[in-house]
């Protein structure tokens, strides 16, 4: 119905999404569409700007933790990825800055193997 243009764009994100691939190169619309079930927050812009957000806060105010402290733990156990590119045993220092936002206006943490959990950034 939409070409094999279209299929490979999705399989593409299928295999980024499911597979652990770097969802940067997906663009924002394909994954609004195949996360609009996931848990998400929408935050300002401006907590992106400067020196960015941390990653322990967005984890925790999406749901993906249930608490700063179990994010922590997440990611000293390297449990967590951001668009897709695991963080490892990250700091829990670790900020998420504007540049790191896709199309400039997502973010996709995801806890797990499978446990997806979507930032929206308000315009």
């Amino acid at each position: 119905m939409h070409g094999p243009g279209e299929l490979a764009r999705v399989l593409r994100a299928t295999a980024a999404l499911f597979g652990g691939g770097d969802l940067r190169d997906v663009g924002g619309d394909l994954l609004e569409e195949a996360l609009a079930a996931a848990p998400s927050v929408t935050v300002p812009r401006g907590r992106f700007d400067g020196e960015g957000a941390l990653i322990v806060d967005l984890l925790a105010e999406v749901g993906a933790c249930a608490s700063k402290s179990e994010a922590r733990r997440q990611l000293g156990a390297g449990g967590i990825a951001v668009n897709g590119v695991p963080l490892g045993t990250s700091s829990v220092e670790t900020k998420v800055k504007a540049s790191d936002l896709i199309d400039g206006r997502l973010l996709v943490l995801r806890r797990g193997k499978r446990n997806n959990y979507v930032i929206r950034v308000a315009a």
